[in-house]
């Protein structure tokens, strides 16, 4: 977003100028009656006019009397019309209702001529308006090729249009049609050209309003322009300054009136300037004496303190102490001629004007007004001057009284705006009538404000990357950095020469990732990796076997490397989801089973495993014979296990049985299908199993064989299709065959009968029913059998009648 608000335009006005107000601008604008009808009559090679506007001229254009009015505009104004054919008076025509000076080309009577004009202006004018009125109608005339294009038509009145949006042609089809055609400029030259169909007066041009493009006081000074808009990354700033040749600047952020400002966070950064024109005080530093002001003072007539030694009066000087022998000896403040200032000894009479000036101003304008004042004598409250300030008999800011010290000058300052005022009448009133109010007065300023403000928005590219949390584990473990963004697609890089959202870090350090934002801004985001060292390890993780039935195992584990205090030792089992567990390098009593140990330092783990054997444990060992059969199946299983002294059987088919010793088992098995057989050989409280299959097939069954269908087929090499019902069709004999597709072609290659059909049959005709001729034909044929066998051949068969 972009805001721009420039100080006031100006223009002067003048005689026979129309004068608006527009907000903080006069506009100028002087009403030319220049009235001329685009008819077609006989050529008149010297122009004729009767405005007072209008100088007579001979060729064909007619120029404008200058305007010297306009000379503050830049020089004088002038416009002159320009027709190849010259100009003619229209009231010549016979028609009263047009006013006496419009004037018209003198065109031939030749419908398809088309009469180039232009306007041009001796300097460039602003916001131009010319009207046409269609005098005779029902002709549709209408200007084309309008250079350059117009900016708006307004106030119409008819058919008077624009035919599209290019703004280069105007159409009237209509009597009495008329509208005002409307450019901004400035513009030094129009041009058109004049299109009519058939006889008549035509188009006519018959008043012209310009505004003189004068240069606005405000003009002279630069435009105000900070920026544009502006996205910036993030963690950036930017430093923007006050361009030069102001006088007055301030920022709506910070100190305000510094000449920079750096911005670190989104904001709508707004600067104000203003400039101060030329003095309209005349004198307002005195340097010129005792001229261009009115006062209630009189002069001073002397006595013994000097010329000012009467109450009531005032006098130019370079020093106080000159014209009063007990004022102060007070320089003036800087000015580049004598010196000079107002001095005044106060009046006995309170409210009694002390300088007043009457300025010309524009209306709606902003000025600012400024005096220094200063006692002329060290006095007391009581005695010092007080002051007023007035614009027109109103009173503009406080009262206003200088310090108690002699030669201390002190600035009153005050804004004021001019609203419907043409004129200021400046007055400075000296309120109180005690004595000793004795002051100085000097530099007198009313300048018009010229004020601009530029507003920019700064924002922040809203897009992030995050290279996550810090990470801190184990040397031992393996972690990951999960890069993220909040915009899509981001491409990622990492400073170690990684890419991806995804990386495994390999030692400690901080890992940086980069990527650009959609907007172009490189982002980065560190993460810290912190993998502690583990300089310990497992050397031994033992065990001590266990006796059957006996839990007098044990397990113990050996360490090496360095601790960082005192290791924590933690073992669970026997199973690695039991509960019972110990804190300690050696665990007895136990069981046989898994055990498992966890040894932990710094918040870092090792684990291991071990295994609590029983002493000469059962071995369960089983066979059968057989292990597969057609059902009934007898099958005997022999038992092999070794330090065992009781045995558990589980045969598979619902039956179990237990022994004490290694004799043999039978089971029949009747149904089809898969026994397993587990055998669990026992000592004590230990246990060790083992299993065998046993597998019971369905009987034999011999394949049954399906019977085969003979097939076959017979092809004729000729047949004589000529009516005697003997041989008259090319035929073929089938067996079994239940698909037949048959082409045949000639010797050209060129089918001539296709055939589906079973049985085939062809009468030597092609599809149209014309018989072929006597010759030599081929064919092919496809044919399926009942069991949907492929046969394929070819030959050829000759045509006889």
């Amino acid at each position: 977003m972009k805001k721009k608000v420039l100080g006031a335009k100006y223009c002067l006005a003048l005689p026979y100028v129309f004068t608006f107000d527009y907000t903080s601008r006069s506009i100028c604008m002087k009403m030319l009656s220049l009235i001329i009808a685009l008819v077609s009559f006989t050529h008149i090679s010297s122009a004729q006019i009767a405005s007072d506007n209008l100088n007579w001229v001979s060729g064909n254009s007619v120029t404008s009397a200058a305007s010297p009015s306009f000379s503050i505009c830049g020089g004088s104004v002038n416009y002159t019309i320009t027709s190849p054919i010259g100009f003619k008076h229209v009231s010549t025509a016979g028609n009263p209702a047009l006013t006496d000076g419009i004037i018209i080309p003198a065109a031939i009577f030749d419908p398809s001529q088309i009469i180039p004009m232009t306007i041009t202006f001796s300097q460039p004018v602003c916001n131009l308006r010319i009207r046409f009125d269609d005098i005779d109608g029902a002709q549709n005339e209408y200007l084309s090729a309008i250079s350059p294009a117009y900016s708006g038509l307004t106030d119409v009145i008819g058919n008077l249009f624009d035919p599209g949006a290019a703004s280069n042609q105007m159409i009237s089809d209509i009597d009495n049609a008329r509208g005002w055609i409307e450019w901004d400029g400035p513009i030094t030259s129009i041009s058109f050209n004049y299109n009519r169909p058939g006889g008549g007066f035509g188009l006519v041009i018959d008043s012209m309003i310009f505004e003189c493009c004068s240069t606005s006081p405000c003009s002279q000074y630069p435009l105000l322009n900070i920026g544009n808009d502006t996205t910036l990354c993030p963690g950036t700033s930017m430093t923007y300054s006050v361009p030069a040749g102001y006088d007055f600047y301030n920022w709506n952020i910070g100190a305000g009136n510094q000449s920079s400002v750096t911005i670190t966070s989104p904001t709508t950064l707004i600067l104000n300037v203003a400039n101060f024109t030329q003095n309209l005080v005349v004198n307002g530093d005195f340097e010129a004496g005792n001229t261009g002001f009115t006062t209630g003072y009189n002069p001073g007539m002397g006595g013994s303190f000097g010329l000012l030694s009467s109450p009531g009066t005032y006098a130019i000087t370079t020093n106080p102490n000159l014209v009063h022998s007990n004022f102060g000896t007070c320089s003036d403040l800087g000015t580049t001629g004598p010196g000079n200032m107002l001095v005044v000894n106060g009046s006995d009479i309170p409210n009694t004007t002390v300088w007043s000036q009457t300025i010309a101003i524009d209306p709606n304008t902003d000025y600012s007004f400024s005096a220094w004042v200063t006692s002329v004598e060290n006095i007391t409250q009581a005695n010092v001057s007080v002051l007023q300030f007035f614009i027109n008999n109103v009173q503009i800011g406080p009262v206003f009284s200088p310090t108690l010290l002699s030669c201390n000058w002190q600035q009153f300052t005050q804004v004021w705006n001019s609203a419907a005022n043409t004129s200021a009448t400046i007055s400075i009133v000296a309120q109180v009538s005690s004595g000793n109010n004795d002051f100085a007065i000097d530099n007198i300023t009313f300048n018009t404000i010229c004020p601009q403000t530029d507003t920019i928005v700064i924002s922040y590219d809203p897009s992030q990357i995050s290279a996550g949390p810090n990470l801190t584990f184990c040397e031992n473990e393996s972690e990951t950095i999960q890069a993220t963004a909040n915009f899509a697609n981001p491409n990622f890089t990492w400073v170690s020469g990684q890419t991806g959202a995804t990386i495994t870090p390999t030692s400690s350090g901080n890992y940086i990732v980069q990527a650009t934002s959609p907007n172009g801004c490189n982002l980065s985001d560190t993460v810290s990796v912190n993998i502690k060292a583990m300089p310990w390890d497992f050397d031994t993780v033992a065990s001590v076997p266990s006796d059957c039935g006996i839990n007098n195992g044990a397990v113990y584990v050996l360490m090496t490397g360095n601790f960082i205090g005192q290791p924590l030792y933690t073992w669970n089992g026997p199973g690695a989801n039991n509960p019972n567990q110990i804190n300690a390098s050696v665990w007895q009593n136990l069981s046989p089973g898994w055990y498992y140990i966890d040894v932990e330092n710094n918040g870092c783990h090792r684990t291991d495993s071990v295994l609590v054997m029983p002493l000469n444990p059962p071995v369960a060992q089983v066979s059968a014979n057989p292990t597969s059969g057609y059902g009934p199946l007898p099958v005997t299983f022999t038992n092999g296990s070794t330090n065992a002294n009781t045995f558990d059987w589980y045969f598979g088919n619902g039956n179990s049985t237990t022994t004490t010793d290694l004799s043999s088992q039978n089971q029949v098995y009747d149904s089809v299908g898969t026994y397993t057989v587990m055998l669990v050989a026992i000592n004590g409280s230990c246990t060790d199993t083992a299993f065998v299959t046993v597998t019971v097939i369905p009987p034999y069954v011999p394949p049954v064989i399906p019977p085969i269908v003979p097939v076959d087929l017979k092809t004729p090499n000729i047949f004589t299709p000529n009516g005697d019902h003997v041989n008259d069709f090319f035929t073929f004999e089938l067996l079994n065959i239940k698909a037949l597709d048959v082409t045949v072609v000639n010797r050209w290659g060129n089918p001539v009968y296709v055939s589906s059909a079973v049985p085939f049959s062809w009468d030597g005709k092609d599809s149209a029913g014309n018989m072929m001729d006597e010759g030599v034909y081929f064919y092919k044929y496809t044919a399926k059998g009942a069991q949907d066998e492929l046969l394929e051949g070819q030959g050829f068969v000759q045509l006889f009648k």
